[in-house]
């Protein structure tokens, strides 16, 4: 679980640079839409939404720090999609035939 909230602070990072590019080059004025990051790990989404940090790891608590900030500014939203219907999984992980298919039409992908 610590990886996995670990990982949800290093893209929240990446995300807010991204915004900053997009907004540098004058893709788009603004970004009122807070930026949504799906995680399929319960755990994670539940010590991002929890005020409470255990203090268990400093590491972990400078990130969760972060992460709350983020959260409470309105300026990132964590969503838990479960893993069946996680669309970076064909990316990451050995799938059956079928669940690639569905996720690359979700994707938008269309057979060749």
């Amino acid at each position: 679980m610590e990886a996995e909230f670990l990982a949800l602070g290093a893209k929240q990072q990446r995300s807010r640079v991204a915004e900053k590019y997009v907004i540098g080059y004058k893709v788009v004025a603004t970004t009122d839409a807070a930026i949504s990051l799906h995680r399929d790990s319960e755990a994670t989404l539940s010590r991002a939404y929890n005020k409470i940090y255990n203090g268990k790891s400093r590491h972990i608590g400078l990130r969760h720090a972060y992460v709350r900030q983020l959260i409470s500014d309105g300026i990132v939203i964590v969503i838990y999609v479960r893993s069946c219907n996680n669309l970076r999984d064909p990316f990451t992980k050995g799938l059956p035939r079928e669940m690639i298919y569905g996720t690359s039409q979700e994707m938008g992908l269309r057979p060749v």
